[in-house]
């Protein structure tokens, strides 16, 4: 056997590393604010205000300036790491594909960090909405709309609604949320799961929201509202370790996210121990 034969080894499983996380993209990574290929530890969001608004002048007077300030937001990157070794002995023994199997479990990995950094944010710096934690409601859903859009903060940017199965599952006991009349049907979003449009935002399931106890954080937020950092994306190292007669593959990534504007992310709490529909 070539004493090479190594190299292509790695070349194989770092094409089939990222073509998998191509396809198994994270939720959230493509619905906010995204800078990449920041050099350092950090970068910064601009968070641009309102001003104070029009006035009037008189003839031949000067128009004043209306010193819109601007706040700059940093984001902390956050080195992660996850790897795997295939002993060299141990694919003799078994009939599956290991390193498709490795593959993929590491994908997932990353895939739920990158979505447990940007929730993390999220969960961080937020608008109360829906009042107090208890099952998923159509008054809920509308308290989000309603405070959200009194913020001013639906217009500007695309509104999303990422909610646990638990609350999915309640919300397909709304009928204004169930009916296909009241939402949207063919939506060109590829990355989630049955995703519908509904209250001005497309709202879908997803794992790994943020919990404390019973109380699941769902969120309602505008994606100029949310800052994702980029230092490293998801990449991958494959090495043969002698010492150890073994692959040993590690899958690692740089990034940071943040609340841009609190009043363009609204959470809601929904208690996961309430009964589902019947």
């Amino acid at each position: 056997m070539s004493t090479t034969i190594d190299l292509s080894f790695v070349k194989q499983f770092e094409s089939e590393f990222h073509l998998q996380f191509q396809k198994t993209q994270a939720d959230l990574r493509s619905f906010v604010r995204t800078k990449t290929g920041i050099v350092g530890s950090s970068t910064t969001f601009q968070k641009i205000g309102t001003g104070a608004g029009m006035v009037s002048k008189a003839r031949h007077g000067e128009v004043p300036a209306d010193d819109i300030d601007h706040t700059p937001i940093e984001v902390v990157l956050a080195d992660r790491y996850t790897a795997e070794d295939i002993d060299k002995l141990d694919e003799l023994k078994i009939q599956h594909d290991e390193r498709a199997a490795l593959m993929a479990a590491l994908t997932a990995n990353a895939n739920r960090e990158v979505d447990n950094i940007i929730t993390a944010a999220m969960d961080a710096s937020n608008t109360a909405v829906g009042g107090a934690s208890g099952a998923m409601s159509l008054t809920k859903a509308l308290d989000a709309f309603k405070t959200i859009g009194e913020n001013s903060a639906i217009s500007g940017g695309n509104m999303y609604a990422p909610v646990s199965y638990h609350t999915w599952a309640q919300l397909l006991g709304i009928d204004s949320f169930a009916n296909a009349d009241f939402v949207g049907t063919d939506l060109p979003f590829k990355t989630v799961e049955r995703p519908k449009m509904w209250l001005g935002a497309v709202w879908f399931p997803m794992n790994g929201l943020p919990k404390s106890g019973d109380d699941r954080s769902c969120f309602y937020y505008n994606s100029m509202g949310v800052g994702f950092g980029i230092g490293a994306d998801v990449r991958t190292d494959v090495w043969w370790d002698g010492r150890r007669q073994a692959h040993r593959i590690t899958v690692y990534l740089s990034m940071g996210a943040t609340t841009i504007d609190a009043l363009g992310v609204g959470r809601f709490l929904v208690d996961e121990s309430t009964a589902l529909p019947t």
